[in-house]
């Protein structure tokens, strides 16, 4: 209901927050997280998600930040130095480099993708602020790859360049960064290889976020749909006043 602007009474967030605070139902924190993409949240709330960030649960600890995150991206909460420095990141994070050498929407979305990874590269630290959370996110999503080689492994980072020029992205930037750990958490669900994540790149490359919305599905197929787009969309750039209907373009992809 938030996604279509319907604000939340503050009695319903109240029963939403005192659900999370009795851990009687998981699902309130994600609601909570999702109300805080376009709606203030009372200060009392902020108070709290700030005190979250001390607990020893990862989950918590994760979707507290986004939370936090979300009402700063809004200017619904003012940033400080001071919620920085709250916030517990692996010691190997220079923290006031961090602050230094990224804006706040750099520093937030560095920290939200530290949160997200499983794995750490200390060599990746040694780069500038602003590069950290895509080479913390391509780290992550390779060591899952068991078929990662230096071959494989070169041709992976020559497609995401590719990729960011295409969409005309930066060394950071947040809409790559949510493509990837939308890529990485659909690995995590279907285990697939680094040739298929190649593979992904290269049909992601259209001028809309269908590839982003198929990722996101819950459908079998999504592959199949993504492909399929890809060459839908090449099809239309090289004939754009002929339409090929649904069983022409199968018929293409099965030979293509």
């Amino acid at each position: 209901m938030a996604e279509k602007s319907i604000l939340f009474q503050e009695k319903a967030l109240e029963i939403l927050l005192s659900q999370v605070e009795s851990n009687t139902i998981n699902e309130s924190l994600l609601c909570l997280e999702n109300i805080a993409r376009y709606q203030r949240l009372p200060t009392h709330f902020i108070s709290y998600f700030v005190e979250q960030l001390s607990q020893d649960a990862d989950n918590i600890i994760r979707k507290s930040f986004n939370i936090l995150r979300f009402q700063i991206s809004r200017d619904y909460v003012k940033y400080s130095e001071e919620l920085l420095q709250s916030i517990p990141l692996p010691s190997i994070i220079d923290q006031d480099r961090l602050a230094r050498e990224t804006t706040v929407q750099q520093c937030l979305g560095t920290i939200q993708t530290l949160f997200f990874v499983e794995y750490l590269e200390p060599t990746t630290f040694e780069l500038p602020a602003t590069q950290w959370s895509r080479q913390c996110l391509c780290i992550d999503l390779l060591t899952r790859c068991s078929d990662r080689s230096p071959a494989r492994i070169l041709n992976f980072y020559h497609q995401l360049t590719q990729f960011e020029i295409f969409k005309q992205y930066q060394l950071y930037n947040d809409q790559r960064d949510d493509f990837v750990r939308t890529l990485i958490e659909k690995q995590r669900s279907y285990d697939f290889n680094l040739a298929t994540i190649i593979q992904i790149l290269i049909y992601s490359k259209t001028s809309t976020d269908q590839a982003m919305k198929l990722l996101q599905s819950k459908e079998d197929n999504w592959f199949f749909q993504i492909r399929l787009y890809f060459i839908q969309s090449i099809l239309n750039q090289s004939s754009s006043n002929t339409l090929y209907s649904q069983t022409v373009l199968n018929h293409l992809i099965e030979r293509i």
